[in-house]
Order: structure tokens, then sequence, then C-alpha cells
């Protein structure tokens, strides 16, 4: 590790823990402008004992145990009426101090996902940007895998299924896809980055999916929580259905939330966008000034939905069980990461078009189901039997990202058929406008797989081979190059 490395660590570090302390000084500071004053705020020695970990522990452990500490402080103060402070609505002192523990919460979050997408000394780095043609052509070929990744996310999160009001209006699509690409495609590229930046593989990049599945509908709009979202007239029935009293959420609802967020909003797209290079798929795409825009511009979208009143649904303990849940998640994704790859099996993978048709109709088949505990069954099955028959055939020889991009693939174009049999559930459109919208979006996810699948060939004319897709090596026997892949199921 150069000496520059090791300064940037520190300096990352040091501002993790002055962001958790600055966090703490607002908490305080708030606590006592407060009046009458309320019991001593637990979040105070949370911080404090977070910034101690990130300053004596190691750098991953460090910056993730900080990166918890200030999410379960900013989840409790967004989902209380707290947050009226930022605003000035209860005094100059209160309001002072909610804006230093925001502003120290938003730093340490910021500095623990750099920490986070920093490689140890054997670790891939994003290379310098020497002035020639060929190293102009490459940046400007991950410029646009990301952006396409970005708008992936949005339209597989969202535009895609077509339930809101912006189906068939273009103004509201426009904008759409640029909130949609802070709120959904910020954190995929950041999933794909932090992956990708320690050598994991794609367990590993499920698990970090899961992670922020969880997060948006239970901490950031509350939707798994709500009992009347956005007056959407078939919420109830899809709440009486599977209604779990004890949890405070409907069976349903959590399969729909949580894996369309998994499968649409990040996975789906970083597969597909990973095949339009195979070279790339397994490097660093964004060096830290753009990781930290996407960080930047995730906490912002999620700030928008958070002050909207309708996103605090959630009690105290609903949103703090989804943070740990997400926290449990995170740590998978790194027990994952670590373990030896497994090797190839003789037979050989399948053939991509193949792939698509399977994905294709298992995904209808988890998703065209009565919203009662029948259809949560049938889901449930079909999608743990896909998983299983998934990780076998990953395994196959000759399995590579261009496979790995046909079940994502199969998966869009699936979302995107089925969305032509419902009317929006939110506001209302002309028929044209509804199919012209649902023939667009799938045009786009359409053209996006093709390019992920289509057959590259080299200059000389012969077929370029992919890179083969693989759990990664263990830390420290990995290669420094790589060898080479709110509404959701509704």
């Amino acid at each position: 590790m150069t000496v520059v490395s090791v300064l940037r660590d520190g300096l990352a570090r040091g501002t993790l823990v002055a962001g958790l302390v600055l966090g703490a000084l607002g908490l305080g500071a708030a606590w006592l402008a407060t009046q009458p004053r309320p019991a001593f705020p637990v979040g105070i020695p949370i911080l404090l004992a977070g910034s101690a970990i990130a300053t004596f522990a190691g750098r991953r452990i460090g910056s993730l145990v900080g990166l918890a500490a200030a999410g379960l402080v900013a989840g409790r103060l967004v989902t209380s009426d707290r947050i009226g402070g930022l605003w000035f609505a209860d005094g100059a002192a209160l309001g002072a101090a909610r804006w230093l523990q925001a502003l120290g919460l938003l730093v340490a979050t910021v500095s623990a996902v750099a920490l986070l997408l920093r490689r140890s000394a054997r670790g891939v780095t994003v290379e310098r940007r020497p002035q020639d043609p060929v190293a102009k052509c490459d940046r400007r070929a991950r410029a646009a895998q990301v952006a396409a990744l970005l708008m992936l996310s949005a339209v597989g999160a969202e535009l895609l299924a077509a339930y809101d009001d912006s189906t068939g209006r273009p103004g509201r699509l426009l904008f759409a896809v640029v909130f949609f690409a802070a709120l959904y495609g910020a954190p995929a590229l950041l999933i794909r980055e932090v992956a990708r930046r320690n050598g994991w593989g794609w367990p590993s990049i499920i698990m970090l999916a899961f992670a922020l599945g969880i997060i948006q509908p239970g901490v950031i709009d509350q939707a798994l929580f709500s009992t009347d979202y956005r007056d959407i007239e078939t919420w109830n029935q899809s709440l009486r259905g599977t209604f779990i009293d004890p949890l405070g959420f409907s069976a349903t609802n959590a399969l729909n939330f949580v894996l369309g967020h998994v499968i649409y909003s990040f996975c789906a797209p970083i597969a597909v966008a990973e095949a339009w290079r195979p070279k790339t798929a397994h490097t660093p795409w964004v060096g830290l000034p753009g990781a930290a825009a996407a960080a930047s511009g995730y906490v912002l979208a999620a700030a928008v939905i958070l002050t909207d009143p309708e996103s605090h649904s959630a009690s105290a303990a609903q949103v703090t069980a989804s943070v740990v849940a997400a926290g449990l998640c995170v740590g998978a994704a790194v027990i994952l990461g670590r373990r030896r790859p497994r090797r190839p099996r003789t037979r050989r993978a399948p053939r991509l078009l193949v792939t698509v048709a399977a994905s294709f109709l298992l995904l209808a088949a988890a998703t065209a189901v009565p919203e009662n505990w029948t259809g949560v069954a049938i889901t449930t099955s079909v999608l743990a039997a896909g998983a299983a028959l998934l990780g076998h055939v990953s395994r196959g020889h000759g399995w590579s990202v261009r496979h790995a991009a046909a079940v994502a693939t199969g998966a869009l174009v699936s979302r995107g058929i089925l969305a032509f049999l419902y009317y929006p559930l939110i506001g209302e459109t002309s028929p044209a406008r509804k199919y012209t919208h649902n023939a667009v979006m799938l045009t786009v996810v359409g053209v996006a797989g093709w390019l992920a699948l289509r057959e590259r060939r080299s200059h000389l004319g012969t077929r370029r081979s992919d890179p083969v897709e693989h759990s990664p090596a263990p830390s420290g026997l990995r290669p420094a190059a790589p060898t080479s892949t709110d509404p959701s199921l509704r």
C-alpha cells in the first residue's frame, strides 16, 4: 500500500469519526435546546461508540460500524417529528442543532461508504487516466455504463411497471427518471462498486441488494408498514389477505417490495449494464468523487421522500428492526465475499435464449398470483426453486456475464409485458398514453438486453470470449487485475 493510499484512508477514517462526533454534538445540543427536556437521547452513546470503534478497529469493520451507527440515528431522526426542526419550526437554537446533527450524519455516511469502496494493498484500483485516445475512449465507455445503470434502475424500479400517475406523461417521466435514478440507480451503483472493489461475486451483490431492498420500504418511504398508502384503492386488499398483525405488515407487500427492489431496482440493471462491456464487468467504474456523488444523490432523494408525511407510518421498533435486518444482510454479503470459489461443473451452461426464457417464465409465474396466502406460497416456492436452479446452472462450464444479463433481461421483460394487463393504480390516463408508455418502456429494456446479449467479435472477425462469472478468490489470493460477468413485483 502506497503512502498516498495510507494518507487517503487515514483522512477518510478521520472524516468518518469527525462526522459521528459532530452528529453526537448536534444531538446533544438539540436535547439541551428542547423544553421540557426529554429523556437523554440514546443516539449520543451510539454515535460515540461508533466513532471509537471506527478509530481503533480495522478499516472495513470500523466503516461498517460507523455506517450502522449513523444509519440508526438518522433513521430515528427522519421517522419522528424531530425532523421538523430542520425547518426551524421549533426555534433557531433547535433548528441549528438539528442541522448540525444532520450534517454530521451525512459526512459520516459518505466517509463510511468511501472507506468501504477502498480496497486493501493488493486490490483493484481505478487506473490513472493517461491522456491517450484509448484511455479517453475507455473513460467515456465507463461513463456511458454508469449513466445507463442509473437509468435502467429508474425504469426497472418504477417506470416499467407503469402503476403511477407519471404513466404516459413525458414531462413527469423526465423528472421521474432523474429522481428515481438518484433513489435507486445511485445505490445500485454503490452496491456494484463495493462488491467489485472487494472482489466479491453475485452472492454478495444480491445480499447488499437485499439490505437496500429492506431499507427502502422499511425506513425511507415506509410503505411496508402503511395501512393507506397514496390512496391506492387496492391497498387494503393487499393488506387484508396476508396481514401479520404482530409485525404490522402484509406478507404479500413484503415480498412485492423487498424482492421487487432486489430484482428490478438493483440486480437486473447491474447485470445488464455489466454485460455491455464484459472486460470491465469485474472492475471499478467510478472513483471516490463519483461514489461520493452517488451517495449524496441517494441521501438527498431519500430525504425528499422522508419529508413526505405519508413516509412516517412505521414505528420506532419497526424502523429499528428494518435497519437490523439490513445490517444482517450486509454481514452476510461480507461473509459470502470471503468464501473460496467453487470449481465449475463439467456440464455446460445453458444457451442464452434458454436462460432468458426460463427467467421470463419463472418471474411471470411468481408475479401473476392472487394476493393471499396461496399467492405468497406460490411466489416463495417459485422464486426459491428459481434461485436453486440459478445456483446450479451458474456453476456450469462457460457461464459468463452474458448469462447473468440473460437472467436479468428475462426478469425485466416479464415485468414490462405484465404491465400491459392493468391500468395505473394512481392517477388516470388514456388508453393510448398508457399503452404507448408500456411499449416505450418495454422497448428500452429490450434494447438494453439485446446490447448485453449480442455476440461480440474482435477486429479479426473471430468471436470474442466473455469473462466467466464464478465466486471470487478469497482475500489475499485475488489477482490484482480482473480475469474477466415502490412497488415491485406488483
